[in-house]
């Protein structure tokens, strides 16, 4: 009932709901149904960051709370069939941290 009365309900048709516990999580995939209810479609455990969920930044070791598009899926292996553009990791892959790269906050390929 409340992902259905969300803002992030009037823009998509699934909200993936991440309810943070300590650095653990229960990830809900929740989906509208052809009529018009919203429903639990898969349901997980996960991990969030060290400070748990909250406010966050780049000193920060909190998962940041708030409603986020998800852009991209990735995985250690082939895609699985996600909708959204796939990206397979490799043992180079990373997400540049350092304020003062130019590729600040971006997935690149790298050996260092």
């Amino acid at each position: 009932a409340l992902v259905a009365q969300s803002s992030a309900a009037q823009r998509t048709s699934q909200v993936l709901v991440v309810v943070g516990s300590g650095v653990s999580a229960h990830v809900v995939l929740v989906s509208e149904q052809s009529d018009g209810t919203w429903a639990s479609t898969v349901e997980a455990w996960g991990h969030v960051g060290s400070g748990g969920v909250g406010s966050a930044s780049e000193y920060s070791s909190a998962t940041p709370a708030g409603v986020w598009p998800l852009t991209a899926a990735f995985g250690s292996a082939g895609n699985p069939g996600a909708a959204l553009p796939y990206r397979a990791i490799t043992s180079a892959s990373c997400c540049i941290s350092d304020v003062n790269d130019p590729q600040y906050n971006t997935w690149q390929e790298r050996s260092s």
